[in-house]
């Protein structure tokens, strides 16, 4: 598990309305070994800037690729 940023509920009480973007893929480690494993990872996203309130992921290396989420967040970045 990897999280940073805000969570789904603490951002819609600090920001009112959010979207939120899940999606699941196979970590590359995995396609090349064709091993069914997939990565969760959720954003919350600040509707009216675009801009990434948390990121959150549940997979194998989670804890480690979540580290690039956090650097991205800090940075301002949007979706």
């Amino acid at each position: 598990i990897g999280t940073v940023g805000l969570t789904e509920q603490e951002a819609r009480e600090k920001h009112g309305e959010v979207h939120i973007y899940r999606t699941t893929f196979r970590e590359m480690k995995h396609t090349l070994t064709k091993r069914d494993v997939k990565t969760l990872m959720k954003l919350v996203v600040d509707p009216a800037t675009d801009r990434v309130l948390g990121v959150h992921m549940v997979g194998t290396d989670a804890a480690e690729t979540i580290q690039l989420a956090g650097v991205c967040l800090k940075a301002g970045a949007t979706k």
